[in-house]
């Protein structure tokens, strides 16, 4: 399936799932949950409000980086940067925008956006050194947004065609051009939950989507969804032999890389991917496995507390 068929699939279902479940979609602009995490937007798109990030507290600049973790930022920035050298593997930061960041319109009136010029994010860029690589897919996203979902409405996350386009620049960042000409990606019919509807309704609601499968078969596994009902401190391996790649990769991730397609769509470039729930960078396990690509992925609102060095 090429991209520009997998977007109109996706628009299809997605407003079709809207049509079904209004229960779920249809409230009024800036009704809030009744926990106040959620909030409604416009189209049956639901955000996160504030809950334990005060998220929209960060994009209005109330809620900005003290001078100290600023500083915590761009010393772990550039440490990492030259653990990277020593080490000689490459290394890309990818930070995910949040849903309002890439459809503001969809949050707001057009003429009632805030300025978001006074999130963490920018506070951080300023001061990265200039040899870290850092992926921050928001120009990619505002250019496909007219004709591409990018986000589940019912979904703090993205869809398929957020997460492939996103994993097509952090190729391309590792790799170079040579390795995205041709889409590999795999992709499958799937019943998911989604974690915003369900603070409206109470329910853990799932609805069929479109997601990327992994290219290779998983040879370890922490099993920590099984064990625990959720992902946080998930840890598995992924080998594909058929990859054109024949290198390793370790992400140290979130919910975006762990089971919501970032990790799945790499493992259709290179022949092992290892992925590891965290917001440190393990480099004695990057040593251990060898591997020449690490990705740092974290969603742009956990920014707001720097992780403990490395």
């Amino acid at each position: 399936m090429d991209f520009e068929c997998l977007a109109a699939v996706e628009r299809e279902l997605i407003t079709r799932n809207v049509g079904l479940c209004p229960q779920r979609y249809q409230r009024s602009p800036e009704t809030l949950s009744p926990s106040g995490v959620v909030v409604a937007g416009y189209a049956g798109h639901l955000f996160i409000a504030d809950g334990g990030n005060t998220w929209e507290q960060q994009i209005l600049g109330r809620l900005r980086l003290s001078p100290e973790a600023a500083q915590r930022w761009s010393s772990l920035l550039t440490s990492r940067a030259e653990k990277a050298r020593q080490l000689r593997v490459r290394m890309v930061h990818l930070i995910v925008p949040e849903k309002q960041i890439a459809l503001p319109s969809f949050r707001w009136k057009t003429d009632l956006v805030p300025d978001m010029s006074g999130r963490p994010l920018l506070q951080i860029l300023a001061s990265a050194p200039q040899d870290m690589e850092i992926i921050y897919p928001l120009a990619l996203f505002e250019a496909h947004q007219a004709w591409c979902e990018l986000y589940w409405r019912g979904n703090s996350h993205w869809c398929a065609s957020g997460c492939i386009l996103t994993a097509k620049a952090v190729i391309r960042a590792l790799l170079g051009d040579g390795h995205t000409g041709k889409d590999r990606f795999l992709l499958e019919r799937a019943a998911i939950p989604h974690d915003l509807t369900t603070h409206f309704t109470g329910d853990v609601a799932f609805e069929e989507v479109i997601r990327i499968r992994p290219a290779g078969r998983r040879v370890m596994d922490s099993l920590t969804f099984q064990k625990t009902g959720h992902y946080g401190g998930s840890h598995y391996i992924v080998r594909n032999p058929d990859a054109p790649v024949a290198e390793t990769l370790v992400i140290f991730g979130d919910s975006y890389a762990c089971d919501l397609g970032l990790t799945a769509a790499l493992t259709a470039y290179f022949a092992e991917v290892h992925f590891v729930w965290s917001k440190q960078i393990d480099w004695a396990y990057v040593e251990e496995t060898r591997a020449q690509h690490v990705v740092w992925e974290s969603a742009e609102r956990f920014l707001i507390a720097p992780p403990a060095e490395d």
